[in-house]
């Protein structure tokens, strides 16, 4: 069974920090089979969480700037960042800086085609 948790709210009320901490309770827990996603442009998930270096989902997008993009090779690059990013018990995916000022359109749209190929399948 697939079970989707997510923190939102005004900045500064402590989403990030709820979010390691609930990460950490599912570890100790034994959970398994975790995937973290940091959609915050800040970026503070993964410093909280003492994690120094990670592909971030824009940065695959950024390599498609000027090309086709596949669907195929996408999700491919997308299983890529994903095993690049595994960390102890768990995986995180950093969504990264949108592609202009406030604008996650094609991040978001990404993400959710890619989720529903490759993740949420059953």
């Amino acid at each position: 069974m697939t079970a989707v948790v997510g923190f939102a709210g005004k900045g500064g009320v402590g989403k990030t920090s709820l979010g390691a901490l609930f990460l950490k309770s599912l570890i100790a827990g034994g959970k398994k089979a975790i995937l973290v996603i940091d959609s915050d442009p800040n970026e503070s998930l993964p410093v909280v969480l003492g994690i120094e270096k990670f592909v971030r989902m824009s940065d695959i997008v950024k390599g498609y700037e000027g090309k086709t993009m596949h669907p195929e090779k996408f999700a491919e690059d997308f299983e890529t960042m994903l095993m690049m990013n595994e960390q102890g018990g768990y995986d995180i995916m950093v969504m990264g800086r949108g592609e202009s000022d406030g604008c996650y359109c094609l991040i978001n749209h990404l993400l959710k085609s890619t989720f529903e190929r490759n993740i949420m399948k059953e």
